[in-house]
């Protein structure tokens, strides 16, 4: 999970200050933000795929709480500055359609994160299903990478297919897109049956 943090930050810090045009000022919040939500969706798609029960655990934990930062940090920064194209100066500058649908699917995502959190904490006491199973709630760590997909794509398509927008990031694809990806790689991806 380090490794995926470090290559996250890494990634952005040289996308957005390195090669991009935000001053290491922003790295605390804004660039850091970036890694932690990119990180934290990884490491909850990771999370489905290891083979130890414990281990799964684990990475589910550290990517829950990635994403519980990275929806703090979001909060902190939900403003105009920040993302211009969701707020509509015409009128009062509210939240545009797109704007909305993201914090949306942001916001049940991480409903669903909160689920699966409670249901880990139902596992540590003893509880399971009626077939013995570790995970209560199999399909709710698909939910949240849908529903992590759906976010980013609302927050940033619109460029994924214009590289010409990424040229002053050092013609890096933006995050969005790479998270993504990261997303539905991990929709895809099976753990293997022992």
């Amino acid at each position: 999970m380090g490794v995926i943090f470090s290559v996250c930050l890494i990634y952005s810090f040289i996308r957005y200050i390195t090669l991009g045009p935000e001053d290491v000022s922003q790295l605390p919040l804004y660039v850091m933000n970036k890694a932690l939500s990119w990180a934290g969706l990884a490491t909850i798609g990771l999370s489905r795929l290891l083979g130890h029960a414990a281990a799964r655990k684990q990475a589910g934990l550290i990517g829950a709480l990635m994403i519980g930062l990275h929806v703090v940090m979001s909060m902190l920064g939900l403003k105009p500055e920040y993302l211009h194209k969701f707020f509509d100066s015409m009128n009062g500058m509210k939240l545009t359609g797109a704007g909305e649908a993201s914090m949306l699917t942001g916001v049940l995502g991480l409903g669903f994160l909160a689920w699966m959190l409670w249901a880990t904490a139902e596992q540590a006491n003893g509880s399971s299903d009626s077939n013995g199973n570790l995970s209560l709630l199999p399909w709710v760590g698909r939910a949240v990478l849908i529903c992590g997909a759906v976010h980013v794509a609302l927050m940033g398509w619109d460029i994924w297919f214009a590289p010409e927008k990424w040229e002053s990031y050092g013609h890096l694809p933006p995050i969005t897109l790479l998270s993504f990806v990261t997303a539905v790689v991990f929709l895809f991806l099976r753990r293997r049956r022992a």
